[in-house]
């Protein structure tokens, strides 16, 4: 597996984690128990964006996550990358 397709999948695996988030938690009046240690800090920062900041919504947040979760898929990252001439992977040293 090259470097981008490692990232690709990276990506399309937050996508997948982010759409199975927002079906779970869209309701807030069910009550789902969270099962994996990342649906627990994600509720929680939820929760302390709205807190903090009234823009913040659970709802806007939670609208916001599933959006993300429909654009990054296999599909969609392969037809956005695919616009642009990637000739080389190799790393880059920086500073």
């Amino acid at each position: 597996m090259s470097n981008l397709e490692h990232r690709m999948a990276t990506f399309a695996g937050l996508g997948e984690f982010l759409r199975q988030f927002s079906n779970k938690y869209s309701d807030p009046s069910l009550k789902s128990t969270p099962t994996h240690p990342f649906e627990e800090k994600l509720i929680a920062a939820i929760q302390m964006a709205e807190t903090h900041n009234g823009w913040f919504t659970r709802e806007n947040v939670m609208y916001a996550l599933s959006s993300w979760g429909a654009l990054l898929t296999p599909e969609k990252l392969e037809k956005w990358l695919h616009t642009y001439k990637i000739t080389s992977e190799r790393e880059k040293t920086i500073a």
